[in-house]
């Protein structure tokens, strides 16, 4: 307020670590914990009931949590986000959503089939036709990516760019501006540029450096003609060589 930060109070009633913080479209937060599963603080919630509770700057908030009997896969470690005007949840077996009506949370059908039961590490959306995430697979396999939105609904889960730090632990990603991305993990910080484009289709070429068969060397590197007893170095490959 008047650009000076001012102390208010802690909210009573939460006396567990929360880990992740988000605000929905109605002003409520959801509160992920470490191992207490969800936290919904509910602001204005009405007239004052018993379970009602009351913060120092006069406004009446109401607290619910949501575990496992409430359809959420586990306890621990689940992640509130915004993503296309609704909430999904990471978890460690993929996506959530929540359903008001019945107050129980379901799996999304939001790349349900690509990721499995993968832990949805992290989640960033960059529009609200793409997303980023990182995730690890049951089998401990890492996997990070972007997802777009196709025309039937469903997402493309486009990985290929990201599988030379597939060995990386991803823990924070920011899409910038100009189709810039940046990924944020323990080894180092990484710039994704998606107007380079790379065909990942074209044939991969290396340089041999050495050929044998048994103790004879075949190719030691370099290419040669005699001449006057010299062995001189060319670029002219010889025929056996070649491929026919």
């Amino acid at each position: 307020e008047n650009k000076a930060w001012h102390e208010e109070d802690y909210l009573k009633g939460i006396d567990v670590k929360v880990q992740s913080i988000a605000e929905d479209q109605k002003g409520d937060l959801w509160l992920g914990t470490a191992i207490n599963g969800l936290i919904k603080i509910t602001f204005n919630s009405g007239k004052l009931t018993k379970d009602s509770l009351i913060t120092t700057w006069n406004s009446v908030y109401k607290l619910q949590t949501f575990d496992t009997t409430n359809g959420l896969p586990d306890m621990v470690n689940i992640i509130p986000y915004n993503f296309k005007d609704k909430f999904i949840f990471a978890t460690n077996f993929g996506i959530y959503e929540f359903n008001e009506r019945s107050s129980a949370f379901f799996r999304s059908p939001i790349l349900k089939d690509e990721i499995g039961d993968a832990q949805v590490y992290r989640f960033a959306p960059q529009n609200k036709t793409s997303f980023w995430m990182f995730t690890i697979k049951p089998n401990k396999v890492k996997e990070t990516g972007i997802a777009h939105l196709n025309s039937n609904g469903s997402y493309n889960w486009y990985t290929q760019p990201f599988l030379k730090i597939s060995d990386w632990e991803i823990h924070t990603i920011y899409p910038d501006e100009n189709g810039i991305t940046w990924l944020g993990a323990p080894d180092g910080l990484l710039r994704y540029d998606a107007m380079v484009k790379k065909d990942f289709n074209v044939p991969f070429y290396t340089q041999i450096r050495l050929l044998q068969t048994g103790k004879d060397s075949l190719f030691g590197g370099n290419f040669y003609k005699k001449e006057n007893d010299l062995a001189i170095p060319v670029t002219t490959q010889e025929d056996f060589l070649k491929r026919t």
